[in-house]
């Protein structure tokens, strides 16, 4: 899937752990975007947002520390090796970058190796401005000049703490690229569909975002909490904006979690609380376990769209879906009109007899491609029927014909209640006002009927219908 089409260039911060990067960023966004700590490698994806400068627009990103060894081997599938890929792909995409370092340790190892992984690409080398970070007073600005020695022309001394060069620096960066004016992109505000991938540690989330998007956005690791930060991702799907949001995993043990971690699950809440619509994702071969009916409470108690992603089917050994879905179902009665779409982010899938190594690599790219334009098709009907607005002719029609099917049944007294209108008050999610009688009562069961009726003819599929009694 492609990104949205915003024409911006690309302001890419870069360098080893620990120097002040996402401080940076978070001063030069003007917003406190980034997750900061003084434990070395808290940024593990980069953080992406708009910056405005002067009237002047462009993207900045900041990248998860990079500790560069050259001719080292990193083990397949760690964390490591997905920091390097992030930071090579970043780096050649990007129109200008920002080698940031640290005043206060002055040159180490890292920074010259990186410096010479710099100067060794001349692309790379032609559009690297050189950042000292940590410069807090003017007694420490000759210190500054040591950096001279990486070979990256001169520093530019700031402090991102307290701000004191960051002008200075954003007027450099907009001379050096063609940023537009933010009144030509009137559109950027607009985030479309706000889709939320939320879940356990170690489930697939950041593997099934980046195989929405076709390239590796999020480092995948085997090793829990390596996502920490919601990472938002505007995308284009047939002219629909979406914005993905990949959380860290939460965990159950989230009282004996360190700060860090404490400070990532509720950052992954407060994305869950900001988003349309959930995609929860649960690894099928562990079933369902109490931590995931904990989320899916927190998500419906929220009033948010569900769409339930069980991942890693290509290890589970019974491939029936009808079996899989009735089984979740049992678990989880009350969510029956949430859909659940069975997937596998990896390139492996168990039922294809492969002929030979690329023929069986194309068609495991072709299923993974059709399950993902499954979920995007999915996701734009469940924001459709979350904000349908049904008209009230509809509605009373809708009333005459389940009083036919099921006559309304009292609450307490005598008397049979007799339900007089059903409106829309709002959508998003939909809300439907019940006006009776002044002195009727209305069995709860009744409304989960009327609501049963509701998604039976109207859909509001993967969305919590919330209905409240008014008497008249």
């Amino acid at each position: 899937m492609k990104n949205t089409k915003t024409k911006l260039p690309l302001v890419v911060i870069f360098g080893r752990t620990n120097v002040g990067k996402s401080t940076l960023f978070n001063r030069l966004a003007e917003k406190n975007k980034a997750l900061i700590s003084e434990i070395p490698g808290t940024t593990r994806d980069s953080n992406i947002t708009i910056s405005k400068w002067q009237g002047k627009i462009f993207q900045l990103i900041d990248l998860a520390g990079w500790d560069y060894s050259p001719g080292s081997k990193k083990d397949k599938g760690s964390i490591e090796e997905g920091l390097k890929k992030q930071a090579e792909f970043y780096l050649k995409k990007a129109d200008l970058i920002l080698f940031t370092v640290d005043n206060r340790t002055g040159v180490v190892s890292q920074d010259t190796q990186l410096a010479k992984y710099i100067n060794n690409h001349k692309k790379l080398r032609k559009k690297t401005i050189l950042v000292v970070n940590k410069v807090d007073n003017f007694k420490h600005l000759p210190e500054s000049a040591q950096f001279y020695k990486l070979g990256l022309d001169e520093p530019m001394p700031v402090s991102a703490a307290t701000g004191s060069g960051s002008g200075d620096l954003l007027d450099k960066v907009t001379d050096m690229i063609k940023a537009p004016d933010e009144n030509e992109i009137p559109e950027l505000e607009d985030k479309g569909v706000k889709v939320c991938i939320l879940g356990k540690p170690n489930v697939g989330k950041s593997s099934l975002l980046n195989k929405i998007l076709g390239y590796e956005r999020v480092v995948v690791s085997e090793t829990a909490h390596t996502t920490r930060e919601p990472q938002d991702t505007p995308i284009k799907y047939k002219d629909n904006k979406i914005t993905l949001v990949d959380t860290a995993g939460i965990n159950k043990k989230f009282r004996k979690l360190n700060v860090l971690g404490k400070s990532s699950v509720s950052k992954s809440l407060t994305a869950m609380r900001r988003s349309d619509i959930v995609l929860l994702v649960i690894d099928v071969n562990e079933g369902l376990t109490m931590q995931d009916s904990k989320l899916v409470d927190e998500i419906i108690e929220h009033q948010k769209s569900l769409i339930i992603i069980a991942n890693k089917w290509d290890l589970f050994d019974n491939k029936d879906t009808k079996e899989q879905t009735a089984e979740i179902y049992k678990h989880l009665p009350f969510i029956t009109w949430v859909p659940i779409l069975f997937i596998s982010c990896q390139s492996k899938i168990n039922d294809i007899v492969k002929t030979n190594k690329a023929e069986g690599e194309e068609k495991n790219k072709d299923i993974i491609s059709k399950k993902i334009y499954s979920l995007l098709e999915l996701i734009m009907q469940v924001y459709s029927e979350r904000n349908q607005k049904l008209e009230t002719q509809e509605l009373h029609d809708f009333l005459l014909n389940i009083v036919k099917i099921h006559k309304p049944t009292k609450g307490k007294g005598y008397k049979r209640p007799h339900i007089k209108t059903i409106r829309q008050r709002e959508v998003g999610p939909p809300v439907f006002e019940i006006t009776i009688g002044s002195n009727d009562t209305l069995n709860p069961t009744y409304l989960r009927f009327i609501e049963n009726q509701l998604r039976k003819f109207h859909g509001f599929i993967g969305t919590p219908i919330k209905t409240w009694l008014k008497r008249k």
